[in-house]
């Protein structure tokens, strides 16, 4: 029952996607990052809408008079680089059809957040994607949090699939997520509107409770305190800490208690021990090919894997950003992703200075704030899982580069219109008296 008006409307947006290209940008992040299709059980499960959705903006956006460059700043610069390299190590990958098969797949994601970057040029637009980033993730925290609350976490949440498929990768998107949920709690004006975010914190952080996800843990608690640290309403961004706390206590039951008492006894877990022998093998694939490492999905070539993990059962995936960028594209790789990252930190820190104590662009000054609380979720929390080319990151940094131009231009424009000179007219003549003027 859910094809059919899902379908409808995806069909219905590629009018509008070709009419305005930036409302196909925010329908491709939405479908890409929600995995709308994987909701449903019939003929829509495997129909591709993030591939029609991105034919028709991209033909939209060719078609457009509106500006074709994105802001000029190094995330851009770096980010250009990244895909480029990518594409470059992908030539000479090792295990080249299952290569091929991810660069296609990201090298779309690369494409429309390029786009995204040249179409979000007004902080409405910004706005929007922003409330669709928290949206199409926060669906699945607001859904397992309602979940986990009414069992006491008594089983262990799922994502839909795609980049979010697994409990830990679930729970890292939710940690991200969270802050952009408490930015929008900070504009919106609606008092209804605010409880509703706040439940949709609260529910986040039950969700996050719900995988099970022993790193997630760790994470979460981090950037609570540092969200604390940016926030200007500390109350509230204490308050979710508290509740998150309360949640612990209150509904963990002794299973998950015990599972996150196992973070200390890393050498007895098997897991953990899986994670450093994967950490290894990227590793060793970047010091034998330091320049282009071993392409998309090294791990899958049996014959090397084994080659240089001799004993090993099973071939396992990188389970950390930092190694997965590594060991697919080489030292060179690693340099440009975590400088667009740090970067991207970077600018939205610039973006937090630049719209400080000016009333007009508290929505922005706050967005910096989240936006860095977001970054350090995703830079803690991907130490342990593959999610190197997960979408959201990456338009956070399209969010980032966008809001810090059209803060720039509000700024400049402003600036030029106090200073502005008066256009020439006559002469000023002082008024002496009453002789001065004509009789």
């Amino acid at each position: 029952m859910r094809d059919v008006p899902l379908t409808l409307f995806l069909f219905g947006s590629l009018v509008p996607a070709m009419r305005w290209p930036w409302i196909g940008t925010v329908v491709f992040a939405w479908v890409s990052m929600m995995n709308l299709h994987r909701l449903t059980w019939g003929f829509a499960y495997d129909m591709p809408f993030a591939a029609m959705v991105a034919g028709a903006t991209l033909l939209g956006w060719v078609a457009s008079r509106e500006s074709k460059s994105a802001p000029k700043a190094l995330s851009v610069k770096l980010f250009i680089a990244f895909g480029v390299w990518i594409s470059i190590t992908t030539v000479f990958a090792k295990a080249p059809d299952s290569a091929f098969a991810v660069w296609t797949q990201v090298l779309k994601i690369f494409l429309l957040v390029f786009v995204t970057m040249t179409t979000m040029t007004e902080k409405r637009r910004i706005i929007i994607l922003t409330a669709v980033g928290a949206v199409s993730i926060g669906f699945y925290g607001i859904k397992g949090g309602v979940h986990t609350i009414m069992t006491g976490v008594a089983s262990r949440l799922w994502g839909p699939g795609g980049f979010i498929g697994d409990n830990n990768a679930l729970a890292l998107a939710l940690v991200v997520t969270l802050p952009l949920f408490r930015y929008l709690h900070a504009i919106v004006q609606k008092p209804w509107l605010r409880w509703i975010l706040v439940a949709c914190m609260g529910l986040t952080l039950a969700s996050v409770i719900g995988t099970q996800s022993r790193g997630a843990f760790l994470v979460v608690s981090a950037m609570l305190m540092f969200m604390l640290i940016k926030s200007r309403q500390k109350v509230v961004a204490g308050l979710v800490g508290l509740f998150f706390v309360g949640l612990v206590v209150g509904f963990a039951p002794d299973s998950w208690t015990e599972r996150m008492e196992t973070i200390k006894e890393y050498e007895e877990d098997g897991s953990s021990m899986s994670r450093l022998e994967s950490w290894g093998f990227n590793l060793d694939i970047a010091l034998v090919s330091p320049l282009v490492g071993g392409g998309f999905d090294v791990y899958k070539n049996e014959a090397l894997y084994k080659s240089l993990v001799p004993g090993a059962t099973i071939n396992r995936s990188p389970h950390s950003i930092y190694f997965e960028v590594l060991g697919y594209h080489g030292f060179v790789g690693l340099a440009l992703f975590l400088a667009l990252f740090f970067a991207t930190f970077r600018m939205a820190g610039s973006l937090i200075k630049l719209a400080r104590g000016k009333a007009e662009l508290f929505w922005a000054a706050e967005l910096g704030a989240m936006l860095q609380v977001s970054l350090v979720g995703y830079a803690v929390g991907g130490a342990f899982l593959n999610l190197a080319f997960f979408d959201l990151p990456y338009y956070l940094m399209a969010i980032t580069v966008c809001a810090t131009a059209v803060v720039q231009r509000t700024l400049a424009d402003r600036q030029q219109a106090q200073t502005a000179v008066p256009a020439a007219g006559p002469p000023f003549l002082p008024t002496l008296g009453p002789a001065m003027g004509p009789r």
